[in-house]
């Protein structure tokens, strides 16, 4: 079955967007025609994998920044690597390029906010919005990836370059989105190149879901730009794929009344079977990436969990799962096949994103507090040192310590909670006649 984003298009989308953060309208200009290459060649699998107690920032702009309000590149991310115990710090700031990073006074620079985190790993995403300036800015781009790649050499990090996806078509739009994408393909290839340069690894997202003159079925974008839960869930599995990620597998095949099972993806133990009832615990090798509740009616799993039974007395046969109802067929159709798209492991894969989410929000609150200036601005010195002369503000809040303290113990909590959930359970299956 193709996988939906094959289907993908990225051609049109509005004239003006709204800068998500910087609150600035970009008019879209014409760019000069350039000669955009063909594109490269589907580069081998990368290499890149995270290590037991590794401390993964993520950084770049918009497309990195709102996937914290979904969580599934780092819901990805942990179930490719079961209960192995990892820290991840959702780190992009909308608008950013490679070359402008603005921030409030006094919050520090790009370099001591990820020193502070202590790393060891970092996932950067640029070029959208550099790619708005044209092709004739390529060289500002990369001599500003230079630089960002130099602070994560000083910072001794393990580095992983990821393109943006390309713009989306978007139905009824009045404008065409065909110049940005030649402009962003070419920072794609440049980005690619500068990651041979430098020797790190390199996720192209934008070649294997780029498919000009096609149309999109189900839209993975709110406005061209802006991804949609379903449009990161999608996103996610590209990422994943391109990372060398082996395809989640998960199929069961059973013959009623004997003991030979075929099993992919999964463990079974306890197996009890006759022609009218068969029984077995189960542990997934890994767990599902879980649709959103919002994908559109019909969207199936791209590699769907298949459950078979052969050789059942005829009637209508139910499953459950831990005692609950999930599938129910004739014996033909088990016989022949039916797809499991819910149950527990989905409900564990669900719930890991949620505390993905959840610690996403407490350290967006840390560290990007909306009341900075009480705790890094011109109002954060304490009644003890407070000079109105200087400080021109009240003296700060002295609760605001313990406060960020707080909210450091619930971050690392959700840390170690979301490493156990990605591992995956042990669940019973019943197959009975009705």
């Amino acid at each position: 079955m193709s996988s939906i984003y094959r289907r993908s298009s990225f051609s049109h989308a509005w004239k003006t967007i709204l800068c998500v953060g910087c609150l600035l309208a970009f008019t879209f200009t014409a760019i000069s025609p350039v000669a955009i290459r063909a594109a490269e060649e589907v580069r081998e699998p990368s290499d890149f994998r995270l290590k037991a107690e590794d401390r993964v920032a993520l950084v770049g702009a918009t497309f990195i920044e709102r996937d914290r309000h979904y969580g599934y590149f780092e819901t990805m991310l942990r179930i490719n690597h079961p209960g192995m115990p990892l820290s991840f710090r959702n780190m992009a700031w909308p608008g950013d390029t490679t070359h402008v990073r603005l921030r409030p006074l006094n919050y520090g620079s790009f370099e001591e906010n990820l020193e502070k985190q202590k790393p060891t790993v970092v996932i950067a995403s640029y070029g959208v919005n550099d790619a708005f300036e044209g092709t004739q800015k390529l060289e500002t781009f990369l001599n500003g990836y230079r630089d960002t790649l130099s602070t994560f050499d000083k910072l001794k990090l393990r580095t992983l370059l990821v393109s943006p996806p390309p713009f989306e078509n978007v139905p009824g739009a009045p404008y065409s989105l065909d110049s940005q994408n030649e402009s962003l393909q070419e920072y794609v290839n440049a980005t690619g190149q500068l990651a041979q340069e430098k020797q790190v690894s390199f996720i192209n997202l934008f070649q294997p879901m780029y498919h000009p003159g096609e149309s999109n079925p189900y839209p993975l974008t709110d406005n061209g730009l802006h991804f949609t839960p379903f449009g990161y869930w999608q996103v996610s599995q590209v990422f994943a794929e391109q990372l060398g990620y082996q395809p989640e597998k998960w199929s069961i095949e059973i013959n009623a009344g004997k003991r030979k099972v075929m099993i992919d993806g999964v463990r079974i133990r306890d197996l009890q079977s006759t022609s009218t009832l068969v029984s077995f615990k189960a542990i997934d090798d890994r767990l599902p990436l879980a649709p959103p509740n919002t994908a559109p009616p019909g969207v199936e799993l791209p590699h769907p969990r298949m459950l078979t039974v052969a050789n059942l007395e005829p009637g209508d046969y139910v499953l459950t799962i831990d005692g609950k109802e999930i599938a129910t067929g004739t014996a033909d159709e088990w016989a022949n096949g039916m797809v499991l798209d819910r149950g527990p492991q989905f409900d564990q894969s669900n719930e890991l994103r949620e505390v993905v989410i959840y610690k996403n929000d407490m350290f967006f609150y840390k560290w990007r507090a909306h009341n900075g200036e009480y705790i890094y601005g011109r109002r954060a010195s304490t009644s003890d040192n407070y000079d109105p002369t200087k400080d021109g503000g009240n003296s700060g809040n002295p609760t605001f310590p313990q406060e960020m303290s707080e909210l450091q113990r619930l971050i690392d909590e959700s840390d170690h909670k979301a490493s156990r959930l990605s591992k995956p359970a042990s669940h019973e299956f019943v197959l009975t006649r009705q």
